[in-house]
């Protein structure tokens, strides 16, 4: 059977890895200060006596240019993660491995200059899912080319600004709204402009970005119709808090998913991507973020996020894939936040205990003027809602709990438990790329909001500074809207990963 052969495939590329991406992506920790993430610094750092060791950076001429390598090999198990029916084994039934190798190069001939170029290939290996990405939830494959190149002028030290142009990575804040998605095996990039005014105690950056679409033996070229701007501000007046404002403006005149593909792949025999859930728009996205700076409160800390979007959106059935079936505009009026705290005790194992609540508006009815469903942007959503990727900032509901404990060593162990509700059953329930729905919307009276509760146990070890292991296990229970929506399948579903990330 293809799961046995994926198998024994899959655990010796695992036991023969080498090389892969800058750290574990998430941790259970509390995430560190925005404040001055994006202050260009060499990372150059002079070779020992004992000259160049493996996992140390690798430099030529006299530092001004440094290599990164970056690998990472994760095997993964699914088991009714798309359609819930343990009585059909489908191609999303599954045992396979993602590999990610990751090729840079940055040059800093002064304290002013600083030009990276990345190169990328990801591979899914021996899955029964298509090649293509996006395409039945295949991450598929995108065959090596350029994912980062940019030129960044600034010295922060003698001027308070700075300017990037061309590809590069755009995180803000969590990552709830725009981040990299670096969980996934592609991840994201954009084609544009950052600039930056860098105080003591704050600053301030502004893009015009447009997202890169990752093709199938294709250039990954720019989304010219999805044009994205933001000014994004970080201050810490507030003692003991990180408190960031933004305003977001979107204006998209195409009706492609955006990611990973883009909506259409070339050369290959795969239609059109369409998904209900990806709609033309004109909308701002106005908001606020407060963060406890880790340390600062004792054992405590805490979160919260609130924004609300305003504009107007091209009215696209929830129940059909056909772009934009009805070409009316609707106004957007929609509202998405969280709040979370935890409590970290004392003593050598760090124990935490932390609570949250996530809350993003859905569309209650899709045939009158307002259309109230939250629209999530660019997130990476893998760190929030699940690591089985089954829900988005988007119509939901979610009280979720979690615990943490280093047992022995470096060894981090975190167990998270997610109870799922639709805002409304009158809208769909969306996937992790925040426009793909799980089930048409059913029509049917009384049906149940309450989605189903996940449960994910992590183990996360650095094995050395430049290799990390990471596993977990994930499982979901289906809850009442399964049941009572009128679909095909209720039932529960598991998901299973072993990763390897080795860096130099």
């Amino acid at each position: 059977m293809k799961k046995t052969t994926s198998l024994l495939l899959s655990l010796a590329l695992l036991a023969g890895a080498g090389v892969s991406t800058r750290a574990a992506e998430y941790s259970s920790d509390p995430a560190k200060s925005n404040l001055r993430k994006n202050i260009v610094t060499s990372d150059i750092q002079p070779e020992s006596d004992s000259g160049w060791k493996f996992g140390d950076p690798i430099t030529a001429a006299d530092g001004k240019v440094i290599f990164d390598v970056q690998e990472r090999l994760r095997f993964e198990w699914r088991d009714n993660n798309f359609d819930f029916n343990g009585g059909v084994e489908s191609n999303t039934d599954d045992a396979y491995v993602l590999q990610r190798v990751k090729i840079g190069m940055r040059i800093k001939p002064d304290d002013w200059w600083n030009i990276y170029t990345q190169a990328q290939d990801s591979r899914e290996i021996n899955s029964q899912r298509p090649d293509d990405p996006g395409f039945f939830g295949a991450e598929g494959d995108s065959a090596i080319g350029l994912k980062q190149a940019n030129v960044t002028f600034a010295n922060y030290k003698e001027l308070p600004f700075g300017i990037t142009v061309g590809r590069q990575e755009l995180s803000y804040g969590d990552e709830r709204l725009i981040g990299a998605f670096d969980w996934n095996n592609i991840g994201r990039v954009f084609d544009g402009v950052k600039m930056r005014f860098q105080q003591l105690n704050w600053n301030v950056e502004g893009f015009a970005v447009m997202p890169v679409n990752m093709r199938v033996s294709h250039f990954n070229d720019t989304d010219y119709k999805d044009r994205f701007f933001g000014v994004y501000y970080t201050m810490n007046y507030i003692p003991k808090q990180t408190t960031d404002f933004y305003v977001f403006f979107r204006n998209k005149t195409n009706v492609d998913s955006g990611f990973p593909t883009g909506g259409s792949v070339f050369e290959t025999d795969r239609p059109f991507n369409s998904v209900a859930g990806t709609q033309k728009g004109d909308y701002v996205t106005l908001g606020t973020r407060m963060k406890s700076v880790p340390g600062q409160l004792g054992p405590w800390d805490y979160a919260l996020e609130a924004n609300g979007q305003v504009g107007s959106i091209n009215a696209n059935a929830a129940d059909t894939s056909i772009n934009n079936a009805t070409s009316r505009r609707r106004d957007l009026l929609a509202f998405a936040g969280f709040v979370q705290g935890g409590y970290t005790f004392e003593g050598p194992m760090r124990p935490r205990f932390g609570v949250g609540y996530d809350y993003a508006t859905g569309d209650g009815n899709p045939n009158d003027g307002t259309n109230t469903s939250f629209q999530n942007l660019f997130p990476t959503n893998h760190k929030f809602y699940g690591f089985m990727d089954f829900f988005a900032w988007r119509n939901i509901h979610n009280p979720r709990a979690g615990f943490s404990i280093t047992p022995v060593g470096k060894l981090n162990l975190s167990l998270d438990y997610h109870a799922f509700f639709l805002d409304t059953t009158g809208d769909s329930w969306f996937r992790a790329n925040a426009s793909t729905p799980v089930r048409a919307v059913s029509g049917r009276a009384n049906v149940s909001n309450f989605v189903g509760q996940e449960i994910d146990l992590v183990a996360r070890y650095p094995l050395f500074k430049w290799m990390r292991l990471e596993a977990g296990y994930s499982h979901f229970f289906t809850g009442d809207y399964l049941r009572t929506s009128g679909s095909v399948g209720s039932s529960d579903a598991d998901f299973a990963y072993v990763q390897t990330i080795i860096q130099f």
